[in-house]
């Protein structure tokens, strides 16, 4: 995910989360999302969900 789309949806209504871990620089997993529009109601469209191999299934 480039970071500039992630920074634009930010920007415009959108939504990203980074989470870390002690001692690693690098995050560990991030969320991603945005607003739409369905049947003329409000939505929030969760897009993505990911996190580093290593960190899975330790409660992060």
């Amino acid at each position: 995910m480039p970071p500039q789309l992630l920074l634009a949806v930010v920007h415009n209504g959108g939504f990203v989360a980074l989470g870390y871990v002690d001692g690693d620089d690098r995050p560990a997993g991030f969320v991603f999302g945005f607003l739409g529009i369905y049947d003329y109601h409000f939505r929030h469209h969760s897009h993505m969900l990911a996190v580093r191999e290593r960190h899975r299934g330790t409660g992060l």
